[in-house]
């Protein structure tokens, strides 16, 4: 285990660091107040120290954890064509029962699951489960999976996964239709419908989500008659055609009901929405969705495309929208405070500085779900790197192998031919890498459109425009990697090479900046911060054979404004 993997089990206890090192609340023994130290040691082993007296034994004992994990193993080296390991991966924490690996769950994020489905295998042997938290109105969701040695770990289902409830798939009689719907929640609902009703049927879906269809086995619905029942939204109806080109292609009838083609319903609105307010689809009780799911599904593909936009309202759209029919969104981050999701974000700094090594860095931290430098968890995810400057052989793979990367889910465009002018072959590619949270664009000079214009601010737009909208309908976070112009500016957004649509669109923007007053440190400073209050900055130098990122420990309180002004004070009065 390394060392960012047992913080992890420390968040539930007041973790937090410390100079070098990290203080927590002692689980070996009930702590009022941080009475653990953690520390790292030579390999990477990790130190504690419980300074009221607590063994190791003990400590390690109530983490669920063995002594043997504080002493990681060295990473091997990962290939792209790498398969899924067999053995135990000593990362993860393992339990004897699923309940255990559960609670343990519940323990960092401080509060009970409010949902937990069960995964099967044909032969009703149980393999895997997902939960649901809500932890301070954000949504946390882990899957679980029993290992070949019979132990319990939070890992995503080996592929192909199995379908939700595939026991009573197996066991319904093949001329009764499956309905799929998107979600084990959404497929537990519509399953207590059916009961209401006294309707034949079996509810289902697939494991991981929207974005993960094709890494289930569909083969038990090979020829039956399948439903389709879409959410309300982009990604329902895109994970709708995907199941359907799957159902298509092993014979079956495929047939949709899709309510929002009928009813104005809200952005979202599933089976599980349905039931708590079958009024919405003019049905007095769930007994009548039922009759009205089964009456209404027409053949696939749809005569229309699904939630069609009428001629009328293609040719004369509305100008405006009353703010109080419009639905709230919470900000999703892939670095809370710095990077969102569904945005654009800008790097800025001049050559030589390190932004390619802080972009690896990052990469690495997002391929492997560690913490990142200022101690928040990073989504785990695959990652996109567009890089016309460095080498993929030479340069990005050791880069990414130094900061401990999973190569598996890091993955170079090697055509520097491509353009932001053909998004549809990017859209294709994401297609076929579903899980990917971050992409980055370095330099994003070099990907603009032919004859585009840098400098006008019209054309830039046009050009980025495109990028914005897609990483809106993905989910999914844009880096865009810029150089400073050479004259100097009192404002950092403002020394952004070319016209100001480059720094104006992301939502976010950083710089990266030689540190002044100390010899060979980096700074990583915020500038523009629309989506949420500026953080603080960070530190880092450039080190190590082959070279990484090392971060410092403590946050800088500027940010790249003051340094700019500072520099522009100097060249002015010496």
């Amino acid at each position: 285990m390394y060392i960012e993997d047992f913080l992890l089990l420390l968040k539930p206890y007041g973790m937090k660091r410390t100079g070098t090192g990290w203080t927590a609340r002692c689980p070996g023994h009930p702590d009022a107040k941080p009475s653990l130290s953690v520390g790292r040691g030579d390999g990477g082993r990790i130190l504690l120290k419980c300074h009221a007296g607590c063994p190791t034994e003990r400590i390690v004992q109530a983490l669920g954890v063995q002594l043997s994990d504080l002493f990681p193993d060295a990473p091997p080296p990962a290939r792209a064509s790498d398969k899924p390991r067999s053995t135990p991966s000593r990362n993860e924490p393992s339990f004897e029962r699923l309940q255990d690996a559960i609670a343990s769950l519940s323990r960092q994020f401080g509060c009970e699951p409010c949902g937990e489905w069960s995964y099967f295998q044909a032969d009703g042997r149980l393999i895997g489960g997902v939960c649901r938290w809500d932890v301070n109105g954000r949504k946390e969701i882990r899957p679980f999976r029993r290992r070949p040695d019979g132990r319990w770990t939070s890992q995503a289902l080996p592929e192909p996964r199995p379908l939700y409830n595939l026991p009573a798939i197996r066991k319904a009689d093949p001329a009764v239709p499956v309905i799929v719907v998107e979600g084990e929640k959404a497929a537990d609902a519509l399953h207590k419908m059916l009961q209401a009703a006294k309707q034949p049927g079996v509810a289902t879906t697939s494991s991981g989500g929207a974005s993960a269809p094709h890494k289930t086995d569909w083969q038990p619905l090979a020829g039956r008659t399948v439903i389709l029942w879409p959410d309300n939204d982009p990604p329902g109806r895109k994970y709708a055609e995907a199941v359907a080109n799957i159902l298509t292609g092993l014979g079956c009838p495929v047939q949709l009901f899709d309510p929002a083609r009928r009813w104005k319903l809200p952005g979202g609105f599933d089976a599980a929405d349905a039931e708590k307010h079958p009024a919405a689809l003019d049905c007095p009780g769930p007994a009548e969705i039922v009759r009205l799911i089964v009456e209404s599904a027409e053949p696939w593909p749809p005569t229309v495309r699904v939630n069609p936009v009428s001629t009328e309202e293609a040719a004369a759209p509305p100008l405006t929208v009353c703010l109080a029919d419009v639905q709230a969104e919470a900000v999703a981050w892939l670095w809370p405070n710095r990077i969102p999701l569904g945005c654009l974000t800008l790097l800025c700094g001049r050559p030589g500085v390190g932004k390619s090594f802080l972009t690896c860095d990052l990469a690495a931290r997002i391929s492997t779900g560690v913490f990142l430098p200022d101690d928040e968890l990073a989504p785990r995810g695959d990652v996109l790197l567009i890089a016309a400057e460095d080498d993929t052989a030479r340069t990005l793979r050791p880069r990414c192998e130094a900061a401990h990367a999973d190569l598996r889910r890091i993955h170079a465009v090697t055509v520097r031919t491509w353009t932001l002018a053909d998004l549809g072959n990017l859209r294709r590619t994401l297609d076929g890498l579903p899980e990917v949270r971050l992409i980055v664009l370095d330099p994003i000079t070099h990907y603009l459109p032919d004859r585009t214009d840098l400098h006008r601010d019209n054309e830039m737009r046009e050009a980025l425009g495109g990028l914005a909208t897609l990483a809106k309908e993905r989910s999914l976070a844009v880096l865009l990697v810029a150089h400073n112009r050479k004259a100097a500016s009192e404002y950092a957004d403002d020394s952004v090479l070319g016209s100001r649509a480059l720094s104006a669109l992301p939502r976010a923007v950083h710089h990266v900046l030689f540190d002044p007053g100390t010899q060979g440190r980096r700074l990583f400073l915020p500038g523009k911060c629309n989506l949420a209050a500026p953080p603080l900055g960070l530190a880092y130098r450039i080190g190590g054979h082959p070279p990484r990122v090392e971060w410092a420990a403590e946050p800088v309180p500027l940010r790249a404004d003051d340094v700019f002004r500072r520099h522009r004070a100097w060249e002015r009065f010496g």
